[in-house]
């Protein structure tokens, strides 16, 4: 009979996790409000172009225990995944703890020529392998992002010397419902977002609305936003990597 493991400490690790991640979701709404999170807007008239101009005019404030959050969550991710690893091994071993317990770690490999580990029953690698970065993770595509365990590597690697830095905030998309207009009328179709790419400053120009002047008092009301989101290492979404992580994490657990 195979030795049963004992998956307490992952099962532990994982809630922590979770309860990190939800303590970041929270933290982010209390200080910049539900979401879709929305930069602050301004407008004004370029009479030379004849154009109405929105620009930022509020900027992001990052929380600085936002870092120390998204740190302690991926160290209870990963430290999930190496409880059942280290469990594995044992397992492997006949119950007998490994003499080396310092090579036991989860394995995540990008390479498949490099798989199974040979620490591993047979049985219990295959029900890791599918989940391994050398297979497609549909989701993480889907959002524009590398495969959930290949991101935590990387944000635990990090985390292991320094604080993960948090790049601030980076557009994700805009949307313009109505464009009421008074004492002036649309000129041409030149309307949509400004090109910008990376973190916005304060001022900068994001939506043209090119006008002719009718009356003595012209304006342009815009009922529409620019929203972002709070991004960490590759312009990665950070409440969706952490997210994703998570489901990932959870999903093999719950395979032994």
């Amino acid at each position: 009979m195979a030795h049963q493991i004992d998956l307490t400490g992952s099962w532990f690790k994982l809630k922590r996790a979770k309860e990190h991640i939800d303590a970041f979701h929270r933290s982010v709404e209390d200080k910049l409000g539900p979401h879709p999170i929305q930069y602050g807007l301004a407008s004004k008239f370029d009479p030379d172009q004849a154009v109405f101009v929105f620009y930022i005019d509020r900027l992001v404030e990052i929380d600085d225990c936002w870092s120390l959050i998204i740190g302690d969550a991926i160290h209870n991710l990963r430290g999930a995944l190496d409880h059942l690893a280290w469990q594995l091994a044992i397992r492997h071993c006949n119950g007998v703890e490994p003499k080396d317990p310092g090579s036991i770690h989860f394995p995540i490999e990008i390479d498949r020529s490099k798989w199974p580990r040979n620490f591993f029953d047979t049985s219990d690698s295959a029900k890791i392998e599918d989940l391994q970065p050398f297979n497609e993770d549909s989701a993480a595509k889907a959002q524009k992002l590398p495969h959930p365990f290949v991101m935590l590597r990387c944000l635990s690697n990090g985390d292991k010397h320094r604080m993960i830095q948090v790049t601030s905030h980076h557009p994700a998309t805009y949307t313009i419902p109505k464009i009421t207009l008074h004492d002036c009328e649309f000129r041409g179709q030149n309307i949509g977002l400004t090109a910008f790419w990376g973190e916005p400053k304060l001022g900068e120009e994001i939506i043209r609305v090119p006008v002719t002047i009718t009356g003595d008092k012209p304006t342009v009301e815009l009922e529409g936003y620019v929203s972002f989101y709070i991004a960490v290492r590759e312009r990665w979404n950070v409440e969706d990597v952490l997210t994703i992580i998570h489901q990932r994490v959870e999903t093999l657990l719950g395979r032994f």
